[in-house]
């Protein structure tokens, strides 16, 4: 097993060093044609899902929200995914946005269940649900029997296909000791018509689709052998991608530095979201929240397209404006983003902020808890390129976190924050520790004028009892 480790990691440091880029980083992205072959099933395989997003308005003016997700997993025989063993489910969510009402329904069986799916077209069903179609026009009827919610819509695909990971690896994404495929749509033009209980309206409004074959898991891929024959693949295939977001920090030097978050809520897990705009642009935001960090340079990919050319970004800053807390979990999640990026003359600004409640399902994964949460929101940015200014205004959108919550650890983070010209010189430590049920605050700037500030104030999961204590101890620096 040493040996094996050792010609890997010699493999991928010397394809990043010797590898050739695939494609220009300050130029556009040439799309490959969707084949009905991508759009219909891959079974049998790891994980395959397709899954559609809608942002909707109602012919009285008000908003709401609905997606729906065809999803199966299969697990691994000794040396391939069984086509007998696994589950599937199908799960759709609601919201209106003016009540805050939030519907959810969620059907798992054994795989297959009641789910059909086939090779070469998009043809799915699952408890009367169905979702059939071809790029670039798809019909997708939503079937929510829990909550007496249907609706019936057409999807026109305004934007063409692109497989994620295009500029840098083909499309082809490195996943532990496997690989997967993520189509997507991000933007479509709805039309249809809702029934909530007794009331029938038309409904219009814009969309975002994808479908996700993988030959892996994301909970325990990477404990999967890999095999010899895999590893010059496996090598190519980190080494590529690895050299392409090195390459963008080099070459742009775009990444902020001002600011640098580390938690115990992002060990492992993402951050992902859609914005969609009424000018035809959108925006996917995909950031790994490996190693503890939470909020400054991100190790992901941001796709943006203005509904005919597609450019990716590597070279990424993001900063969470706005989090809340899951005292069931001890965990916080990130609610509102500022979204910074750069490559060549272009330049990417924006902003998402939440604007409903979380949702939630849950998993067990060994010593984590697989949690994944979905909210919807609002977005708005600018894109700069060649001397010109876009103002995107209006923007909806959602985001979609994935965390491994560690259920034996408590939350603690560490965060730095360096006070620039023109606001002045300084930084702010601050830090948030649930063992001991404290959040401290040092600030410190020397420029324009010396200041000092240390704050200490409970943690949400502090005790009545330990905020006493905690206020007899800091004296004047406690504060509630």
């Amino acid at each position: 097993m040493k040996k094996l480790i050792a010609v890997l990691c010699c493999g991928l440091l010397l394809t990043i060093l010797y590898m050739p880029s695939a494609h220009g980083d300050d130029g556009t992205i040439s799309e490959p044609r969707q084949t009905p072959a991508d759009e219909g099933d891959h079974f049998p395989c790891g994980i395959e899902w397709w899954w559609l997003y809608t942002t909707l308005t109602l012919q009285d003016g008000s908003q709401w929200d609905m997606c729906i997700m065809f999803f199966y997993q299969m697990n691994w025989s000794t040396d391939h995914w069984s086509n007998t063993d696994g589950f599937s489910y199908i799960r759709i969510e609601s919201w209106d946005r003016k009540t805050g009402g939030y519907y959810d329904c969620l059907h798992s069986d054994p795989h297959p269940g009641p789910f059909y799916h086939e090779k070469n077209y998009v043809n799915l069903s699952y408890d009367n649900s169905t979702f059939q179609g071809l790029y670039p026009y798809y019909t997708v009827f939503f079937n929510d029997d829990v909550n007496n919610i249907t609706m019936s819509i057409d999807f026109n695909a305004t934007a063409p296909p692109h497989f994620i990971g295009q500029d840098a690896v083909n499309g082809t994404m490195p996943c532990g000791s496997g690989t997967f495929h993520y189509w997507l749509m991000p933007l479509g033009q709805i039309t249809g018509r809702l029934t909530a209980g007794n009331q029938t309206v038309n409904v219009t409004g814009i969309g975002y689709m994808e479908h996700l074959f993988a030959d892996a898991h994301f909970y325990d891929t990477f404990f999967r052998g890999l095999g010899i024959q895999n590893i010059a693949k496996m090598s190519s295939l980190y080494g590529g991608l690895s050299k392409w977001i090195f390459t963008q920090y080099l070459q742009n030097g775009y990444i902020d530095w001002t600011s640098y978050h580390t938690s115990t809520d992002c060990i492992v897990g993402y951050d992902w979201i859609w914005m969609g705009f009424p000018s035809g642009w959108s925006m996917i935001l995909y950031r790994v929240t490996a190693l503890a960090t939470a909020d400054g340079p991100s190790i992901g990919l941001l796709i943006v397209t203005d509904g005919t050319t597609y450019w990716e970004f590597a070279d990424i800053t993001t900063k969470v404006l706005r989090d809340q807390y899951l005292g069931d979990r001890d965990v916080y999640l990130p609610m509102d983003f500022e979204i910074s990026a750069g490559k060549g003359s272009m330049k990417i600004h924006a902003f998402f902020r939440s604007t409903t409640d979380i949702t939630k399902m849950y998993f067990k994964a060994g010593f984590f808890e697989l949690g994944n949460f979905l909210v919807a929101g609002v977005a708005n940015g600018t894109v700069e390129q060649n001397g010109h200014s876009i103002t995107l205004e209006n923007g909806k959108g959602t985001n979609t976190p994935m965390r491994f919550i560690p259920r034996l650890i408590k939350h603690v983070s560490n965060n730095i924050d360096w006070i620039l010209p023109p606001q002045g010189i300084g930084v702010i430590l601050s830090g948030s520790n649930h063992y001991l049920y404290v959040e401290v605050v040092i600030k410190i700037q020397i420029e324009p004028v010396f200041d000092f500030e240390f704050t200490v104030r409970p943690s949400p999961n502090c005790p009545m009892g330990w905020k006493y204590i905690l206020s007899r101890i800091y004296g004047a620096h406690y504060s509630e």
